[in-house]
């Protein structure tokens, strides 16, 4: 959900039906502003070694791996807030 509202928030359109990796490309390409490249490598390595291998069925988290998505979460998360929240203050105005 966060990130498809950073989506929005950067490009001002909605993500519909897009695929997480469809939606790392637009970010990378747009020409709105510039992003923070480890912001973009971090929700690439989220999407590519943990969120493709849990759709597997036997894939199961050892603890470890288990702290890791959890920190790398909460640092992209704090990197995408504010450019939601200034959009947000934005379309106040």
């Amino acid at each position: 959900m966060v990130l498809r509202q950073f989506f929005s928030a950067i490009t001002g359109k909605e993500a519909g039906k897009k695929f997480w990796g469809q939606i790392i490309d637009e970010l990378e390409n747009t020409k709105i502003t510039t992003l923070p490249k480890t912001l973009l490598d971090h929700l690439d390595n989220i999407r590519d070694n943990f969120r493709n291998p849990t759709q597997h069925p036997d894939k199961i988290y050892d603890i470890d791996e288990a702290q890791d998505l959890f920190g790398v979460s909460i640092d992209v998360v704090d990197q995408m807030v504010p450019f939601i929240r200034l959009q947000q203050d934005k379309s106040r105005d």
